[in-house]
């Protein structure tokens, strides 16, 4: 069940924050979760890993966090975004990444960057919609939904967020 491994992965993305990333509190963190709900939890240096008979996900967070191996190199992605955080789930055979950068500048140029380079890559803009302060753009990859971002500012930073089920 998919909301089974996000919850999990989201609990533990939570008590590994909490600990410190002390590596004591890790192994003990990674045996009672994995105790409790029967699921495979390797947590180690900003790097998350739960496996379920359900299904696989990863994240990493801080200068950990990397584009996952099998990320769509078709996908453009704004150069000048720095990846502070990257999610990937692996169930039916289906792989979800959720990926989260900060920038520096106008929200409106990296919306515009997205607006351009998406077509040529193969995908489709369903929609765009500008908020105060941001823009969430839906996307497809030939006939099927292939996910969301969400560009905008919070706290004087720009953020971006990149969601793709494919």
């Amino acid at each position: 069940m998919k909301k089974k491994l996000i919850v999990l992965s989201l609990v533990i993305v939570f008590v590994f924050l909490i600990s410190g990333c002390a590596s004591f509190a890790q192994k003990a963190v990674e045996k009672e979760i994995e105790k409790s709900t029967g699921a495979e939890v390797d947590i180690d240096e900003g790097k998350i890993k739960v496996k379920t008979d359900e299904g696989e996900a990863e994240m990493e967070v801080g200068e950990a966090a990397s584009l996952p191996d099998d990320f769509p190199d078709d996908f453009p992605l704004y150069e000048k975004a720095k990846l502070v955080s990257s999610f990937k789930m692996t169930e039916e055979e289906k792989e979800s990444f959720q990926l989260s950068f900060e920038f520096d500048g106008d929200w409106k140029e990296v919306a515009d960057f997205y607006q351009d380079s998406l077509p040529g890559s193969g995908y489709t803009i369903v929609s765009s919609m500008e908020t105060m302060g941001g823009v969430t753009i839906i996307i497809k990859k030939g006939e099927e939904d292939a996910g969301a971002i969400f560009i905008g500012e919070a706290d004087g930073k720009g953020m971006m967020t990149v969601t793709l089920v494919l």
